[in-house]
């Protein structure tokens, strides 16, 4: 009986086969339509905010990416400067190497020239002469080369502890070369030919 009692119940309460569903009414419909429009409403106002938001994010990465720029700019400015400056630097100190060969060169060439016209001579004691004009005129007179006071242009001693030297440029380069030529005759000669109170050789 029981088993009976189910089988009738369901069988009351599922609807038969073919059997059309209730319609819903107007009443519902409308509702239906209103939650469906607030929805749309909600999801068109949220759209708008995120609209507003991607609108504002745009704008600050636009921002960002302006001043990143103008920093970029702003910091290539000064390596540009800095690197024109040294190129300018490098180009100066070009120069002035240049210039210091140049001046090295004319200075060599103008030791030669001062000592085409110069003669050394040592070997003569500081206690033997008066003047270095006199030691000269002594060994010209020795070697038999006539030399004047007014062919000499310069002579002085050098800057030495011991045995100063003696150095003469003359005028002329002529009377030189004569003197330096004649040398030879004064070797292994003593000085106190020339000078009595020495006893040294002389070497020109």
């Amino acid at each position: 009986m029981a088993a009976e009692h189910v089988e009738e119940t369901l069988m009351t309460e599922l609807p038969q086969e073919g059997t059309a569903t209730e319609e819903p009414s107007l009443s519902e419909l409308k509702e239906m339509l209103v939650d469906i429009q607030i929805t749309v409403s909600n999801i068109l106002t949220e759209n708008k905010r995120l609209s507003s938001e991607m609108s504002e994010l745009k704008s600050t990465v636009t921002k960002q990416n302006t001043e990143i720029t103008n920093l970029k700019t702003s910091l290539a400015k000064p390596e540009k400067k800095a690197e024109k400056e040294m190129t300018t630097l490098r180009n100066r100190l070009n120069d002035q190497q240049e210039v210091i060969y140049e001046l090295y060169e004319l200075q060599d060439r103008l030791e030669q020239y001062t000592r085409k016209n110069s003669l050394e001579i040592y070997g003569v004691p500081e206690s033997a002469y008066e003047s270095p004009e006199e030691v000269v005129m002594k060994i010209a007179e020795a070697l038999e080369v006539p030399v004047q006071p007014n062919d000499i242009e310069i002579v002085h001693k050098l800057k030495r502890k011991v045995n100063k030297p003696i150095i003469v440029k003359f005028l002329s380069h002529k009377v030189k070369s004569k003197l330096y030529k004649s040398r030879a005759k004064l070797r292994n000669r003593s000085a106190s030919n020339l000078f009595p109170t020495s006893t040294a050789a002389i070497h020109a």
